[in-house]
């Protein structure tokens, strides 16, 4: 079988982009009686809670580069397998830890060639095909392999991350913390003007990371597609302004969303003019898309 057990832990910056690349220095010990050559190694990385809570997916680690060459029985081989996260996942990693040392889980998947006269062995060998022949009496097999990635340190397969070196990882990112709020998504839109809304603010969170301008612009458009749907709903008065009275059902919430609206179709008016775009910052765009995308909601909610 191939056994596997964990090195240390890396950490790379993407260049321009926002995360961290995780990679999980893995030894894999060749256990078999006939010599291996891996061609691509992968693994399902999870985070384990330190106390209550359940264990969180984390996402698919690959190996950065697998060297095509043989393994032979008892020996070992050193290899990165990778995995990209953004804030949010760290965040979870940190929730998870509650101040303590982070853990993981690895279940590392070996697809390898080898060239023998002996059948394989089921399990570990998860699938298998015969290729041909590779000399007397020999098959050329393509298999797959599985084993969980052990920690010497806890003698199972939880992998444990000192402290010190967790810190060490959060210090490169300029780790921030991130609050997640989960708002429920605006689903069973059929009027084309709201589709168009939404449409728009989709469009406008990917702009952000890169143009400002043009994400503002995105979110003009969704309060223009806004004003088109009250209009056609008979929510707009002579001078095409949204009739939030009608929607709202009084005078001061009717007037306090107007101003939130006027507010917002002032910030967004930004993005139109050349250069003022620069003294918006990102925190400004996010602030612009939720609350159109909140405003929408909340006008859905109080028509029905």
């Amino acid at each position: 079988m191939i056994n596997a057990r964990f090195v240390r832990l890396d950490v790379k910056l993407p260049r321009d982009a926002e995360g961290v690349r995780l990679t999980f220095v893995v030894e894999i010990a060749n256990e078999f009686q006939f010599e291996i050559i891996p061609l691509s190694i992968e693994a399902y990385v999870y985070s384990i809670p330190g106390g209550s809570g359940k264990t969180r997916y984390l996402g698919r680690a690959r190996a950065e580069f697998v060297e095509v060459m043989p393994v032979f029985p008892n020996g070992r081989k050193e290899i990165n397998v990778s995995l990209d996260l953004q804030y949010t996942d760290i965040e979870t990693i940190e929730r998870l830890r509650n101040g303590g040392r982070p853990r993981f889980m690895l279940d590392l998947y070996t697809v390898f060639m080898t060239c023998t006269g002996s059948s394989l062995p089921s399990p570990p060998i998860e699938s298998r095909a015969v290729l041909g022949q590779c000399g007397s009496g020999k098959s050329l097999y393509i298999a797959r392999s599985a084993a969980s990635v052990m920690d010497v340190k806890t003698r199972s397969s939880t992998i444990e991350v000192s402290i010190d070196e967790w810190l060490e990882v959060l210090s490169k990112l300029k780790y921030k913390h991130v609050k997640v709020i989960e708002v429920p998504k605006i689903e069973g839109v059929i009027d084309e003007h709201l589709k168009n809304t939404i449409e728009h603010l989709d469009n406008a969170w990917k702009l952000m990371s890169e143009n400002y301008e043009e994400s503002l612009n995105a979110c003009r458009k969704a309060l223009e597609e806004l004003k088109s749907w009250a209009k056609n709903k008979g929510l707009a008065d002579d001078n095409d302004r949204v009739n939030f009275k009608e929607i709202y059902g009084g005078d001061r919430i009717a007037e306090a969303v107007d101003k939130v609206f006027s507010g917002l179709w002032l910030l967004t008016n930004i993005g139109s003019h050349t250069g003022r775009s620069k003294i918006v910052k990102k925190a400004d765009i996010e602030f612009v898309i939720t609350s159109i995308y909140m405003l929408v909601k909340s006008v859905l909610e109080n028509i029905k």
